[in-house]
C-alpha cells in the first residue's frame, strides 16, 4: 500500500485503502478479487452510460452541421434568386432567410463567443461555486440526470460495501468515499455524514439527515446495523441501483431513436418547406 501511494495517478484512494486493509487482515488474495470485480463493474457502468449518450450526441451534432452548411452556403444562393424574382415571400421563408443572414454576417462573432464561453466554462470548473452549479445542473437534466444520479448512488453503495467488508472502519471508509464521489452535492453530503458518524450518530441516521439519499439506502443501512452486516445490505442496494440503471439506459436507448428521427424530420422539413414554397408559388402562377 505504501508503494502504491507513490503512484496516485494510477491507483485511486479506494484501491490503496483496500490494499492497506488487506495487509492488516491477511486477506490480500480475496480482497484483490473483490477489487477486480468492483473495477469491472465500474468500467461496465461507464461504458453503458457513454454508449447511451453517444448516439443522440452524434445525431444532434449532425443536424447542427447540416443547418450551419445550409445557412452559410445554400440559403444565401436562394436568397439572391428570390431577390431577383421580386416575389412576396411567406413568413417561414423570411424567418429562414433572416437566420441565414444573421449566421453569415455574425459568424466570426459566434465563433469568438463560443471560444469565450468554453474558456469561461473551463474556468468555472476550477472554482467551488462553479463545480457546485455545474454538478447540480447535471442532475436536473431530464432523463440523463436520473441516470447520473443512479450511477453515483450505485458507485457510492458498492464502494462503501467493499471497503467495510474488507475491514476498513466506517469512518475511514466514508472519508475515502467523500474524495471519490463524482458529484459536489453527494460529496458534501458524505462529508456531513462522516462528521455525524464521528460524533457517535448511527450511519443510517446520519444519511437520513442529508435529505439527498433515497429511502432504500437508509432503510437497508438500518437493517445492516441491526444485523451487523452493513456491507451486505449496501451491496444489495448497489445491485438494486444497478438493475434500475440498466432499465433506464435501455429505455433511453429505445425511446431516443424515434424522438431524434421526429426532431430531424421536423427540422429538415421546415427548411425544405421554407425554401420550396416561394418557388412553388411562382411556378403555380404560370
Amino acid at each position: 500500500s505504501e508503494a502504491l501511494q507513490n503512484h496516485p495517478k494510477h491507483f485511486s484512494d479506494v484501491y490503496i485503502a483496500l490494499i492497506k486493509a488487506a495487509e492488516t487482515s491477511g486477506l490480500l488474495d480475496k480482497i484483490l478479487e473483490r477489487l477486480a470485480d468492483n473495477l469491472e463493474r465500474s468500467e461496465d457502468l461507464k461504458k453503458k452510460i457513454k454508449s447511451a449518450l453517444f448516439y443522440p450526441m452524434i445525431v444532434v451534432l449532425g443536424v447542427v452541421g447540416v443547418i450551419v452548411i445550409m445557412n452559410v452556403f445554400v440559403i444565401p444562393q436562394l436568397a439572391t434568386l428570390y431577390e431577383s424574382l421580386e416575389i412576396e415571400l411567406p413568413l417561414t421563408t423570411k424567418i429562414v432567410l433572416g437566420i441565414s443572414s444573421l449566421v453569415r454576417n455574425f459568424f466570426p462573432v459566434f465563433i469568438v463567443l463560443g471560444i469565450l464561453a468554453f474558456l469561461f466554462f473551463k474556468r468555472l470548473q476550477k472554482t467551488e461555486k462553479g463545480i457546485q452549479t455545474i454538478d447540480a445542473f447535471k442532475l436536473r437534466i431530464p432523463v440523463i440526470g436520473s441516470i447520473l444520479r443512479l450511477s453515483i448512488l450505485d458507485e457510492i453503495s458498492r464502494t462503501l460495501a467493499l471497503l467495510i467488508s474488507s475491514g476498513s472502519p466506517i469512518l475511514g471508509s466514508l472519508k475515502i468515499i467523500e474524495r471519490v464521489a463524482g458529484n459536489y452535492g453527494y460529496r458534501k453530503a458524505i462529508e456531513a455524514t462522516s462528521i455525524l458518524v464521528e460524533k457517535g450518530i448511527p450511519l443510517s441516521q446520519a444519511l437520513e439527515n442529508q435529505n439527498i439519499f433515497p429511502p432504500i439506502i437508509i432503510q437497508m443501512t438500518k437493517v445492516g446495523e441491526s444485523t451487523g452486516r452493513i456491507d451486505d445490505s449496501l451491496g444489495r442496494v448497489a445491485q438494486y441501483f444497478e438493475r434500475d440503471l440498466d432499465l433506464k439506459i435501455k429505455t433511453l436507448t429505445t425511446s431516443i431513436e424515434p424522438i431524434l428521427i421526429i426532431f430531424l424530420g421536423v427540422t429538415v422539413g421546415f427548411l425544405i418547406f421554407s425554401v420550396i414554397t416561394p418557388i412553388y408559388g411562382l411556378v403555380s402562377k404560370f
